[in-house]
């Protein structure tokens, strides 16, 4: 039992040594993204700070030597002390004089890898599935990278600028081992290199456990430093202020991030009072023992030069066991935040991203516009209930179709769906007999324009709102700012909303936004005609399937009025899905579905489903009372 219990114990130090090889080894890779001149100069002033403190050493003693045994006059002894003293003063002021270049290396080679690192992982957030992207580790590793980086001083780059400076270190100790073993004893000097080592072991796995804990503690971090971003990001200020809750949030906050700083002091203390005490212990029986050797050699009797080189170079492995402020936590942390990357970054199995099932993705054969048929589709987000149940709807080309249905029927998850963000766990969606799954997903979305229900609102230019980027040059290409700035026009026109920039101050490159000098702010209603315009303009350039969802929703009784008047000259020759809880909108769609319980109950158009009298004609009927002659969906239905 015993023994089965040591060899699991020596098989799991093994796999974490291994582990953190492999991570040290992954830091030392990132180097030559530095570039190979500041890389090269960055080793080349560790050799120099390594090597420089024994060779001062050295230098000195040797002052020390010729001063203690010179023989003849005093100008005969002097002078030969001053070549010596002028080595000495040279190599203490080159290590000075190093240490701002280092300094600035280390930042050169920190930046460098760090920009890399950072569009790596831009890159992967951006085009990783969705599915993916929104598990609870991922957002939680994502927090933790971003937080990194914001704050400066735990990113990998700044860890991988720290190995020049341990590499330093390691040579400072390397010569002054082989010094003692020259002066010394070989013996003493192995024993001091062994001591050195564990000294530093126990620097190295204290660190190692505290940045376990650290990860550990990644949820509860994520939760205070968002309650903590309510309080002070101005996107939340002005809800939290309305109703008062800068006293709740104070003391949530301060509940939250005490119970997570407590946590985190409870483990430091742990980790490192108990070590530290043993290896001060270790330590000191090592000191007293080098240095009770080294003054009972009798070779150091008569011999200054021997002593004093011994006395100075045992300091140094005994130093070993102390933390290294310029390396050891930029090094470790920068481990940390590397290997959140390199997970966050790694290609996802098969079954995590589901883009398509096997070999490169064909070219998209699809009509313009598609017919997009959904068949027996099932979905559940992961560790929640089934939202879609074997649903079939076909989206007819060039014709539209309406969705209805209560709140979390799954009308917006079956957008996701249509639109190659979310693979079915069940069924197939098919895009003019092609199943989407073994479509390339930027490929196919290029073909659909979206308005979705919780659309962004960029801080950014009217122009870039509504263009997306397309009015800058991309691949090396040609923009013709004037055309699309028409077309920007005309697609902000189609969507009502020519008015508003007419009223801005510097109409298409008004940045929409209060927060910046001489941005605007928008209501709602205003914010919805420039995301229906963004939609508009996608479809000029060629997007031939437009979802709606909610188009209308914060539009006043007048704009969505003339929103029904321009309707059909919108969706003319588009594949067109609208979801709405608006019946004035859904009743002018060719196709209505009406979506319960995962599943398409009735189908339609707004005729037919009025004379069934089933779940459509309830809900109209109902809406249609509540809203009274002032909805045009009840002046119509009277």
């Amino acid at each position: 039992m015993l023994e089965m219990r040591l060899r699991s114990r020596l098989s799991t130090w093994t796999s974490e040594r291994w582990a953190a090889a492999r991570d040290w080894l992954a830091l030392a890779r990132l180097l030559p993204q530095a570039g190979v001149l500041p890389t090269a100069v960055s080793v080349l002033l560790a050799l120099l700070s390594g090597l420089l403190p024994v060779g001062f050493i050295l230098v000195t003693a040797r002052i020390i030597d010729i001063l203690d045994g010179g023989r003849g006059s005093v100008t005969d002894v002097t002078a030969g002390a001053i070549p010596a003293l002028l080595l000495a003063l040279a190599a203490f002021s080159l290590q000075h004089v190093l240490a701002p270049f280092e300094s600035a290396v280390g930042t050169l080679v920190a930046r460098r890898i760090d920009d890399h690192l950072s569009v790596r992982f831009m890159t992967a957030a951006l085009t990783r599935p969705l599915a993916a992207a929104e598990r609870p580790e991922a957002l939680t590793k994502a927090s933790d990278i971003r937080f990194g980086f914001l704050n400066d001083w735990q990113t990998p780059g700044l860890g991988a600028a720290a190995l020049g400076p341990l590499l330093a270190r390691y040579l400072q100790l390397g010569s002054a081992l082989v010094v003692l073993a020259m002066v010394l004893s070989w013996h003493v000097a192995v024993l001091l290199g062994i001591a050195a080592l564990i000294l530093r072991h126990g620097q190295r796995s204290s660190l190692d456990r505290f940045s376990e804990t650290w990860e550990g503690l990644a949820a509860a971090r994520r939760r205070f430093l968002y309650l903590e971003a309510l309080g002070t990001e101005n996107e939340f200020t002005k809800e939290v202020r309305s109703f008062g809750l800068s006293g709740w949030l104070d003391e949530r906050h301060r509940r939250e991030s005490g119970d997570y700083l407590s946590r985190l002091w409870a483990a430091r203390r742990q980790i490192y009072l108990k070590p530290f005490l043993g290896y001060t212990l270790l330590g000191l029986i090592i000191a007293v023992f080098a240095f009770w050797t080294t003054a009972g050699s009798p070779d150091y009797r008569h011999d200054v030069l021997g002593l004093a080189v011994a006395i100075q170079c045992l300091l140094i492995p005994l130093r070993f066991g102390v933390h290294f402020p310029e390396c050891d936590v930029p090094a470790q942390l920068g481990l940390v935040v590397h290997r959140s990357i390199r997970e966050y970054c790694a290609p996802l199995a098969p079954d995590a991203t589901r883009e398509r099932t096997s070999g490169p993705p064909p070219e998209p054969g699809l009509r313009r516009p598609p017919c997009v048929a959904l068949e027996r589709v099932r979905f559940g987000y992961p560790g929640g209930k089934q939202v879609l149940k074997g649903l079939d709807l076909t989206l007819s080309s060039g014709q539209s179709t309406a969705i209805v249905g209560l709140n979390g029927s799954g009308k917006t998850t079956l957008v996701k769906l249509i639109c190659g963000l979310y693979a079915p766990d069940a069924g197939r969606i098919i895009a003019d007999g092609t199943d989407l799954t073994t479509l390339d997903g930027h490929r196919w979305r290029r073909h659909i324009a979206v308005m979705l229900q919780d659309f962004l609102r960029y801080e950014m230019s009217v122009r870039d709102n509504v263009a997306l980027g397309r009015s800058v040059r991309v691949d090396g290409d040609e923009i013709d700012r004037d055309a699309v700035d028409d077309e920007v026009m005309e697609a902000l026109t189609s969507a009502g909303a020519e008015e508003i920039v007419a009223g801005l101050p510097h109409g298409l490159d008004t940045i929409l936004s209060p927060q910046y000098t001489r941005g605007v702010g928008l209501s709602g209603g205003q914010w919805q005609r420039i995301a229906l315009a963004r939609a508009i303009f996608a479809v000029r350039r060629g997007a031939s399937l437009l979802i709606m969802d909610e188009p209308t929703s914060q539009l006043d009784i007048r704009s969505e009025a003339a929103f029904f008047d321009r309707f059909l000259d919108l969706t003319e020759g588009l594949t067109t899905l609208v979801i709405s809880h608006r019946f004035s909108t859904v009743r002018r769609a060719r196709h209505i579905a009406v979506l319960s319980g995962g599943v398409i109950v009735e189908k339609g158009t707004h005729e037919e489903l009025r004379r069934r009298k089933g779940v459509y004609a309830r809900m109209f009927d109902l809406q249609a009372v509540r809203a009274g002659a002032a909805s045009p969906a009840a002046g119509e239905a009277r």
